[in-house]
């Protein structure tokens, strides 16, 4: 009964059609599918499945994304990978460039170089005293071989032949975050600014006049224009190799990457998607057309073989595809997160998550719309989903969200929820009544398909999450703060029940009348046997949060939750068995996303350590304003979970940062009151 996975992904939530069949979805896009009842759980979708997408490079039909978990291969655009990591010891590559039959990657442990496309990776860093690479180019010069250049995290540039043996250039002390090149000039994006080398890299002279924004996070060259994308202050244009700035009409967002093709100039932004010009900078028009606004990571490009260009982008852990130089764009792999599952039978069902996605499956989740995504006409990140029967669906999420569908998902149509708070939960009896949880005690009742919603009491505040009902009339609703209202009589009347614990619970799921499970944080299991008049606290065997729980008869149920926890019981819900996760100690750094996103005012961040780092989490403002530090200290290989406390700050966008000895990694989080 032991359930075998190696998923490190935050599981939300669990269906089970029978004994052996089940399904269950999470961070990044993840689903697992197992048909053994558990026993192993086997990854559906495209194969990309990884927290972070930070770099492609295309070549000759392959594409080739550099993540958190390594190095990935996809001979079809994007719609399938495989991961090629033999001898790569790092998991973290940051930057990828091809020069003939050889890829080189950047790592968090320096450079590696494969000339089978990746099948085998050999290290290359003799002389590299900085190993933390973050950029890296192939200089204009040298008699038929390859001059590498290599940016590091706070060592500068290093230059090599094809490799081999690397010197520290003249440029030493600064941090590089790209490098590009315009003929046999070489240009350096610092924290410093903007550095030009016209001796393949030897020499280095800072060119920042005009540049008010130094701290540069990309380059691109576009014919004679020289492009910098800066940290808040938008794209810089320079038309002299750098000698003189121009600050251009997009003045004010954060660009991490930037990318020419042909007369077009891309921008990636974080927050705001991609901007598009076409006059060399003078003018800019999002180009967001199926993409929403997501935070932009690198561009690639490849012919097409028919006189056009195939341009790819990753986003967080996606790679999204344009056939017409970014008029729309084309979810190819990688994902939001999914935060809900419902199933109408053992076949068909439907998925939701972050920015309104949507999946649907008809084959029993083997596959899912070929991963592309329906586009629900909602941007908010989607938390619950509910379908009682074929053609009848409804979705919730933040902002007050509500979304219904009466053709089986093939179109969806925004409803008045009359509430501007995150909706957390959704459950219909039939096509027309249906009942929605959410924060600040929100619950709200419809009888005619939710063309009209009305407000219950539920008699608290506290953010509330699952909600099951265990007959017509008879509710279950559970919450943070250990929360349990009962209802008998329809949600007319909710009265509080005594959890025993003031942990946050997620779920809940009733086998009969009297039979029932709660989950939630920190492990915590709680069962009653009463039809929730009381209930008691059980053993999981674990301290990670626990997201969904279902049974698929009186005994045999599933759990899911953060780090890829999956528990599984045969005697309805006394005893709990953990999977054996295999690999033991975790193998790669990895931060999750915080739950819940968006929140008021108290958050969890969950993060993972392979070796033991001196770790730094700390939070920053929309300016880059150090505003909270949440760990500072020493820890051992482990998951860990960290707590924000908000409540002396603003409404607004923040960003958490965690820094583990190379590895660092930066997400957004949404303080909403």
């Amino acid at each position: 009964m032991t359930q075998s996975t190696t998923e490190t992904n935050m599981l939300h939530d669990v269906f089970l059609a029978d004994l052996n069949t089940g399904i269950t979805v999470g961070e990044n896009g993840t689903i697992l599918h197992t048909t053994n009842g558990g026993a192993s759980w086997g990854k559906a979708g495209s194969g990309l499945t990884t927290s972070h997408v930070f770099t492609l490079a295309a070549h000759d039909g392959d594409l080739f994304a550099g993540t958190s978990g390594g190095v990935f291969h996809s001979t079809n655009n994007g719609r399938n990978w495989t991961a090629i990591n033999n001898g790569l010891t790092n998991s973290y590559v940051y930057t990828l460039v091809i020069s003939a039959d050889t890829l080189f990657a950047g790592t968090g442990e320096g450079v590696f170089a494969s000339t089978d496309k990746g099948t085998n990776w050999n290290t290359i860093n003799s002389g590299l005293t900085y190993t933390s690479v973050r950029a890296l180019i192939i200089a204009p010069g040298g008699l038929g071989e390859v001059n590498l250049l290599a940016g590091t995290d706070g060592g500068g540039v290093f230059s090599s032949t094809n490799g081999i043996n690397w010197t520290q250039t003249s440029l030493d002390t600064v941090h590089v975050t790209s490098l590009t090149a315009a003929g046999t000039n070489l240009f350096a994006g610092t924290f410093d600014g903007v550095f030009l080398s016209t001796d393949d890299g030897t020499s280095w002279t800072a060119v920042n006049s005009g540049l008010t924004n130094i701290s540069v996070l990309s380059l691109a060259v576009a014919g004679a224009n020289l492009f910098a994308g800066t940290s808040y202050g938008g794209v810089f244009l320079s038309t002299d190799n750098g000698t003189n700035w121009v600050q251009t009409t997009l003045d004010s967002l954060y660009v991490p990457c930037l990318f020419a093709s042909g007369s077009n100039l891309f921008a990636g932004t974080n927050g705001a998607g991609v901007f598009l010009s076409t006059d060399n900078g003078a003018s800019w028009t999002a180009a967001n057309a199926n993409l929403r606004n997501l935070d932009i990571n690198s561009f690639a490009a490849s012919p097409t073989g028919t006189s056009g260009t195939n341009v790819f982008l990753s986003a967080g852990p996606g790679v999204f595809l344009s056939t017409n130089e970014g008029a729309n764009w084309t979810q190819q792999s990688g994902g939001e997160s999914l935060n809900s599952l419902v199933f109408v039978d053992a076949n068909t069902g439907t998925a939701v998550g972050s920015h309104g996605t949507v999946l649907r499956t008809t084959d029993g989740g083997g596959t899912w719309m070929g991963w592309t995504y329906q586009f629900s006409g909602a941007t908010s990140s989607l938390y619950g989903v509910s379908f009682p029967d074929y053609e009848h669906g409804s979705a919730v999420g933040e902002n007050g969200t509500i979304i219904r569908t009466t053709n089986g998902g093939a179109n969806w149509t925004p409803q008045q929820s009359g509430t501007a708070v995150s909706l957390r939960s959704v459950l219909f009896m039939d096509a027309n009544k249906g009942t929605v949880v959410g924060d600040d005690g929100t619950i709200l009742r419809t009888t005619d398909g939710g063309e009209n919603w009305s407000t219950q009491s539920s008699g608290t505040t506290a953010p509330l999450t699952g909600v099951f009902f265990i007959d017509s009339v008879t509710a279950i609703v559970v919450g943070s703060y250990g929360t349990i209202l009962r209802t008998t009589n329809g949600g007319v009347n909710w009265s509080p029940q005594s959890a025993g614990t003031f942990a946050s619970l997620e779920s809940v799921f009733f086998t009969d009348i009297n039979t029932g499970t709660a989950v939630g944080s920190y492990g915590t299991i709680l069962r009653t046997t009463n039809g929730g008049t009381s209930w008691t606290l059980g053993s999981s065997g674990t301290n990670a949060l626990l997201r969904s729980v279902w049974f698929t008869d009186a005994n045999n149920g599933t759990v899911v939750g953060a780090n890829g926890t999956i528990l599984r019981t045969t005697t309805g819900g006394v005893v709990w068995v953990q999977e054996d996760r295999r690999l033991g100690m975790p193998s790669q750094f990895s931060l999750n996303q915080n739950y819940p996103n968006p929140f008021n005012p108290t958050t969890q961040i969950r993060f993972v350590l392979p070796l033991t780092s001196h770790v730094s989490l700390k939070i920053y403002d929309l300016l880059g304003r150090e505003v909270a530090t949440l760990v500072n200290d020493e820890r051992k290989p482990g998951t860990y979970e960290a707590t924000w406390e908000a409540a002396g700050f603003s409404s607004g966008v923040y960003f958490y940062r965690l820094t583990a000895d190379s590895f660092v990694e930066t997400k957004k989080l949404v303080l909403m009151r």
